[in-house]
């Protein structure tokens, strides 16, 4: 008899929530919704016995919301600075590598540390960090002022050593310790929850998911996903869904709860 797989990580942002609206408005930089047949899905995996574990590039405070929403047992944010249980306690045992770049967790608004160094560097030229998290910070490239020519110099410069830069396509830039990455959280996830990559699966849809979609036994993915997705997922003989928005999303999930390909 077929099982659904025992843990299921899932990226919110395009994946699991869209800009097609529905009753579910979830709070962060852009409207995004998550579709009350998506939720029905979730809990149906949920009653199956697999464990949700939400995983996005988000805040933890954008994060909490969409994690209580569906019911996740965990959550990896700040694309995977940050691994909270579904209590809302923050996994120390993970955070504890990110000290030299952050400082602890407990003194993470004191921001002592190289990243925010390079925080109050770009300050110093004009850019307006937009929000702060635990293990990074984001700039809105649409809110700053600075001139257009510092702006795409910004985009073209490679961060001081040891930390990462990663453009997203609501043209956000993040920035984060270079070690930080969700497949690596997912994988501690797993070792710590005792269960085997093989009996898990991942469902991602750009390339700030590639390393979470790696660590997972079965990658997932929508239709027009990025492109660098899409051909990792077919290599991996994953599961790609033929639709794309709420549809594609909603048709993973039914597969990943039947192990039935439409």
């Amino acid at each position: 008899m077929y099982q659904p797989p025992k843990v299921i990580a899932l990226d919110a942002d395009c994946t699991l929530l869209h800009s097609e609206p529905t009753p579910h408005l979830l709070p962060g930089l852009v409207q995004m919704y998550l579709h009350p047949k998506t939720l029905t899905l979730l809990t149906a995996l949920r009653a199956r016995g697999s464990t949700l574990v939400l995983a996005t590039g988000r805040k933890k405070r954008f994060s909490l919301p969409i994690a209580k929403l569906i019911s996740a047992h965990w959550t990896i944010c700040e694309y995977g600075g940050l691994l909270v249980h579904g209590n809302g306690r923050v996994d120390q045992t993970w955070f504890q590598q990110f000290t030299p770049w952050v400082g602890t967790y407990r003194q993470r608004w004191q921001r002592k540390g190289p990243l925010w160094d390079y925080w109050r560097e770009l300050q110093g030229e004009g850019f307006v960090p937009h929000e702060f998290g635990a293990t990074s910070f984001t700039i809105d490239l649409n809110g700053n002022r600075p001139r257009a020519e510092a702006v795409k110099r910004l985009l073209r410069q490679r961060p001081p050593s040891g930390m990462a830069a990663r453009h997203s396509r609501f043209n956000h830039l993040d920035i984060f310790p270079a070690i930080v990455n969700k497949g690596a959280a997912f994988s501690y996830l797993l070792t710590r929850l005792e269960i085997s990559p093989k009996d898990s699966a991942a469902v991602g849809d750009d390339p700030a998911d590639l390393e979470l979609l790696s660590a997972a036994g079965l990658p997932c993915t929508i239709a027009r996903a990025q492109p660098t997705c899409t051909a990792f997922v077919q290599k991996r003989r994953g599961y790609i869904a033929s639709h794309e928005g709420h549809a594609g999303i909603q048709q993973m999930l039914t597969f990943l709860l039947t192990g039935e390909r439409p």
